[in-house]
């Protein structure tokens, strides 16, 4: 766990956990989430795109780095090794808490998983949702925040959702 900083009375932490780890913060030992935030988008959740149930399957090829804001898991990504290649992570979702965006928040999360990739020496492979052409919402800010990282770590190959290197810096 790695503190990234102290506001007034707010510890922000940064961490990565295992599905195992995860599954027991969401579900504390019971069928049902029992933080209503990681409830469905339909059902009143807040993590768009992150569906626990299918999330947590497969716990051995996956991680989940997470940003807390006074112990509150207020951000999180699914990573998940390649099924095709080795030295790969796909990046399936990022999600922010409606409530904490604007906090930079994402962009910390992200740039802990382009470090985590560096150190690791490993690739990363974006969802078909960061390659859409025309994005909109927070599709477009994801973009964004890519090309930022893109130029922050050079030396980190990224690929698009066919497997293929991309430029960011030329969109």
């Amino acid at each position: 766990m790695e503190v990234l900083k102290v506001e007034k009375e707010k510890e922000i932490k940064f961490e990565f956990l295992t599905a195992k780890e995860l599954e027991d913060i969401i579900y504390k030992g019971e069928s049902l989430p029992q933080d209503p935030r990681f409830f469905s988008t339909e059902e009143g959740g807040v993590f768009r795109f992150f569906r626990p149930k299918n999330c947590l399957n497969d716990q051995d090829k996956k991680i989940f780095p997470i940003i807390k804001e006074n112990n509150l898991i207020v951000g999180l990504a699914e990573l998940e090794q390649s099924w095709f290649e080795d030295g790969v992570i796909v990046v399936k979702n990022v999600a922010i808490d409606y409530k904490f965006q604007d906090k930079k928040y994402g962009i910390n999360l992200l740039d802990k998983i382009f470090q985590y990739a560096r150190d690791n020496k490993l690739a990363l492979q974006l969802s078909s949702y960061v390659n859409k052409d025309k994005d909109e919402g927070s599709h477009n800010k994801i973009k964004h925040i890519i090309k930022q990282m893109f130029k922050k770590y050079p030396d980190v190959k990224v690929l698009d959702n066919m497997r293929k290197g991309v430029n960011f810096l030329n969109n």
